[in-house]
């Protein structure tokens, strides 16, 4: 072997040895997630003065203690794949998401109802969603939810428990309530762009909200998520919608709320369903409330 290429060897072993003692010198592997549902993925520089600092590829980015949610440390940095890059602080800080008052004030009997339209993407065109809640336990709200669709000989329905500290949502959990029961998927990363004061009208009725969008990873692909926050009704929902980079979307809108049989505004998931049976494209049931 020559002597040039001795040098060669000995230099990449060189360079080798350095990036594994970079490696050993990183903190351990740490997950960050905010309160309005983005994450971060990094080695630990340090956590001092209410701040993280994280190593994100070759930069050391610092977090603020008040827009975390959790921490959670994994396996050394050596063991993981390059970090997403990290969300600027500033960008955090920036957009105020509101809380969707999702349970607040809700009394036994109480209901609200979406129907729920598929646009060129070969599912059936409309559905029902409804939730009603059927009483306390144990200081836990019970809840009944219930999806029917014209495809499935009956309606698929789920018992669900709300502790007190549920009462109000983030927006990110709305997003699972709404769109990910049911289908096996899981929210990875929810990361906001804008929040805007947004009038919505629906059946000639005009709503204040405040229109808040994002960036969703589920497992299976990338959404953008357009959602009407308006906690002057029950479930703090008027109406959301996501689409894909596929032709299609998927929308759901707010069609009734009331009380047990009655409906203050809108009309019962009963309701809406015999209408849609009348369309001619139906088969189950939904139960009246």
């Amino acid at each position: 072997m020559s002597r040039t290429r001795y040098v060669a060897l000995f230099v990449g072993l060189l360079a080798a040895f350095a990036a594994l003692d970079a490696a050993a010198e990183d903190g351990p592997w740490v997950r960050l997630v905010f309160k309005d549902g983005s994450l971060v993925e990094g080695a630990l520089d340090g956590h001092a003065d209410g701040s993280y600092r994280v190593k994100v590829g070759d930069k050391v980015v610092a977090f603020d203690d008040a827009a975390v949610s959790t921490a959670t440390t994994l396996e050394h940095a050596a063991a993981k794949p390059a970090a997403p890059a990290a969300k600027p602080e500033a960008t955090t800080a920036s957009i105020d998401l509101p809380r969707v008052r999702f349970l607040r004030q809700a009394k036994a009997g109480d209901w609200w109802t979406f129907e729920e339209r598929f646009a060129d993407s070969g599912l059936p065109e409309r559905c029902v969603r409804s939730w009603r809640v059927r009483g306390e336990d144990n200081g836990d709200t019970l809840l009944k939810y219930v999806a029917w669709d014209p495809h499935l000989g009956g309606a698929l329905d789920d018992d669900r428990r709300f502790a007190k500290t549920r009462e109000e949502l983030s927006v990110a959990d709305a997003y699972v309530e709404l769109f990910l029961l049911g289908d096996g998927k899981r929210l990875q990363r929810f990361d906001p762009v804008a929040v805007a004061p947004a009038t919505y009208s629906i059946s000639g009725r005009t709503f204040a909200t405040k229109k808040v969008t994002a960036r969703v990873a589920v497992d299976g692909g990338d959404e953008t998520l357009a959602l009407w926050v308006c906690n002057d009704v029950p479930g703090g929902v008027v109406a959301a919608e996501t689409r894909t980079e596929a032709p299609g979307y998927m929308k759901l809108e707010l069609a009734g709320y009331g009380t047990k049989g009655r409906a203050t505004w809108g009309v019962t998931a009963h309701a809406l369903e015999t209408e849609i049976r009348r369309s001619g494209k139906t088969k189950g049931s939904v139960e009246p409330e």
